[in-house]
């Protein structure tokens, strides 16, 4: 018998080969609760990035807003020169650009052509004319708050003058548009100084804008701006015998530096016209007036000041009795927007009210205190009247005129009188809505572009010997 060796069956070992070895792994709950771990960790991770991008843009804007004062405080400075009355020759295209400076009248001799032969000494907070861009037909314009300002207006019947012959720098904005742009750009190109863009803005068929559409580009990037006030304190070791011997004096001015924040690259700002209603400053007693607008055709790309009225609450108490004993409350006041004798139309009156929202910091043009507008209440339901409530508490002595001041006829010092409470001042309201051509009471709607505003004091001494 002979043995044959036994052949594996090949079919056997692939069949066993094939058959399915047992492993771990994980059942279909462990999956799902790793997946909702995996989610939330990614939705925390992504959750960070926005934040992180805000707080950089926080502080990249905090940055430039500090940085935005010392800029204009330079130029401010580069323009407060008085020549002083020895000076030989003066240009009259070099003007002094702040109130309070020289005014020239060509007709009136003096010692020297041009002498100066007017110094307004008032010390109310007058706004420093700029230069803004119109949106419609992009030109550069002057904002002109002299027109605004009665105080500055040659025409007014107590000066006596003729504006053919005054020459002054009020009429030209003493800043640029590009200057006072946060970072500035620079020039734009392709615009001649003696071109109609600076003569003649009213010029609807010229285009200024030319080959320099990259400078618009750059202009869309730019968030912040600023704008500067100015009151005059005192003159020390004035003489008002002579206008002279007062431009020779030095002065104390406050100088008020208002940093500006464009919400959009496509808001508008309307300007105020200085046809309509007016406060005058050499008159409160005035009933209040009733302000407008410019046509649409003039608003501008960068936010413009307005001069208006509010009213104080009667309540007024001075800080310290005749015991000299706390008067005060320690509550904030709170003021009424327009005032209540204010007769002007419903739509004026809603103008007024949108003029101050929430946020809003304004300028008493007589005292030049800055309040900031804590609450808004807007009476309803025709919206025409709101109150304001302010930062801090408004006491007799932030308000009180001296029984010299011709303004409110006879003031009582240390007695809160009625005249005292209807007061003007400057704000800078929110970008305006657009309108028809011929409303002159637009609609502003939106935040307040106004981030800050920083007071500084300086001394200016003229130059008293001509060099």
């Amino acid at each position: 018998m002979r043995l044959v060796p036994h052949q594996p069956n090949h079919c056997t070992a692939a069949s066993s080969w094939m058959r399915p070895r047992a492993r771990a792994g994980f059942s279909l709950v462990e999956l799902m609760i790793a997946i909702v771990i995996l989610g939330l960790g990614l939705v925390m991770v992504a959750t960070m990035f926005p934040v992180a991008w805000g707080r950089a843009r926080d502080l990249g804007e905090f940055t430039q807003q500090r940085s935005i004062t010392p800029v204009a405080d330079n130029l401010a400075k580069a323009l407060l020169h008085s020549p002083g009355p020895s000076v030989p020759t003066l240009p009259t295209s070099v003007g002094i650009s702040f109130a309070g400076d020289l005014i020239y009248n060509e007709q009136i001799p003096g010692p020297v052509a041009n002498s100066p032969t007017i110094w307004p000494s008032d010390t109310w907070v007058h706004a420093l004319n700029m230069e803004n861009i119109r949106v419609e037909n992009p030109a550069f314009v002057a904002e002109d708050p002299w027109q605004i300002e009665l105080a500055l207006d040659p025409m007014d019947p107590g000066r006596n003058l003729d504006q053919s012959v005054i020459e002054t720098s009020y009429w030209n904005p003493q800043i640029s548009a590009y200057q006072r742009l946060h970072p500035p750009l620079r020039q734009r190109r392709n615009i001649a100084i003696n071109s109609p863009l600076r003569n003649n803005t009213n010029d609807p068929t010229a285009d200024f804008i030319g080959s320099d559409n990259n400078w618009h580009d750059r202009l869309a990037t730019r968030r912040f701006a600023w704008a500067i006030f100015h009151r005059q304190q005192s003159v020390i070791g004035a003489n008002p015998d002579t206008a002279a011997a007062e431009a020779a004096s030095d002065r104390v001015l406050d100088m008020f530096y208002v940093t500006l924040r464009r919400p959009q690259p496509t808001s508008r700002y309307a300007r105020q016209d200085s046809a309509a209603g007016l406060p005058n400053p050499y008159d409160i007693t005035i009933p209040p007036v009733t302000p407008g607008a410019m046509d649409p055709d003039a608003d501008v790309t960068l936010p413009v000041a307005w001069r208006v009225q509010i009213e104080l609450p009667n309540t007024i108490v001075p800080r310290f009795d005749n015991l000299g004993n706390s008067s005060a409350t320690n509550i904030p006041t709170v003021v009424q927007v327009p005032p209540e004798a204010f007769s002007g139309t419903a739509p004026a009156a809603r103008m007024l009210v949108t003029m101050f929202p929430r946020g809003t910091k304004f300028i008493d043009e007589i005292t030049g205190e800055v309040y900031n507008v804590t609450r808004a209440r807007v009476e309803e339901p025709f919206g025409e009247k709101t109150f304001l409530t302010l930062d801090r508490e408004i006491v007799l002595e932030d308000i009180d005129l001296p029984n010299t001041d011709a303004r409110c006829g006879v003031c009582v010092p240390n007695l809160l009188d009625l005249n005292e409470l209807v007061r003007t001042v400057w704000v800078f309201p929110p970008p305006v809505q657009e309108r028809e051509p011929g409303n002159s009471y637009p609609v502003f709607s939106g935040s307040t572009p106004v981030v800050d505003i920083e007071v500084q004091t300086i001394t200016v001494i003229p130059d008293k010997d001509g060099t």
